[in-house]
């Protein structure tokens, strides 16, 4: 009796729906929570630990909405710090949209713009890089984190920002103070084979308004060839 055996080339292996091709591990959290003070290290290896536990879909007795395999990162790095040192971004000279009371861009984790208006300043409301403000303030970067709403415990995705956060933005408006025009909060992001993820802690004091602009905009590296880009935030 012969057996016929098949010559034909394997099929890859098939990803589950929810399976982020992006490597992440215990070096990854290392890196994030490098210089972090004490509490915030805590903060992210919890995160960490519930990313590990949670499944992508919160419920799994209906028809999943995820589906990562189009997402193909196999080849991308994370990427952490930026630090405090300003870069060159979209708008150098800074300039203050006239429809807006802010502005803030991050570019590939540096900032590069930051203005506000002057009604805004007189009003104190404060708006920093989340880099910029664990550096000079980090005891207020917590009591923000602390008495803002918390992310979704329950959200897997949401748990591995909360862990791997590399920067991102504080807006801070005092009790009271309405903004009538928008915050205008802009990442440039885009560069091959680059992930990046982000934290964006908002404030609003006793009565105090905002409305935020988010945009998303090209960096000069998104050009460049390469694999494909990550950002989160």
């Amino acid at each position: 009796m012969t057996t016929a055996v098949s010559t034909a080339p394997g099929r890859p292996a098939r990803r589950p729906l929810d399976q982020l091709s992006l490597s992440i591990d215990d070096a990854a959290l290392e890196a994030a929570s490098a210089g972090d003070p004490a509490w915030l290290a805590d903060d992210r290896r919890a995160a960490f630990e519930a990313w590990r536990a949670l499944p992508g879909e919160s419920n799994v007795l209906y028809t999943p909405y995820i589906d990562l395999r189009a997402a193909q990162l196999e080849g991308a790095r994370l990427a952490f710090g930026g630090g405090t040192e300003r870069g060159v971004g979209t708008d150098p000279d800074g300039t203050l949209p006239p429809d807006a009371d802010g502005l803030i861009e991050i570019t590939e984790g540096r900032l590069t713009s930051l203005v506000l208006s002057d009604r805004a300043t007189s009003a104190g409301v404060t708006l920093a890089s989340l880099a910029d403000m664990l550096a000079r303030d980090p005891d207020r970067v917590r009591g923000l984190m602390d008495v803002g709403p918390d992310l979704p415990d329950r959200d897997k995705f949401a748990q591995l920002t909360r862990a791997l956060w590399s920067g991102g933005i504080v807006l801070d408006v005092p009790a009271g103070v309405r903004l009538e025009r928008p915050i205008v909060i802009r990442w440039a992001v885009g560069t091959p084979d680059l992930a990046r993820m982000t934290r964006t802690l908002v404030h609003l004091g006793d009565r105090a308004r905002a409305v935020i602009v988010e945009e998303l905009v090209a960096s000069a590296g998104a050009t460049r060839p390469g694999g494909q880009s990550f950002f989160a935030g």
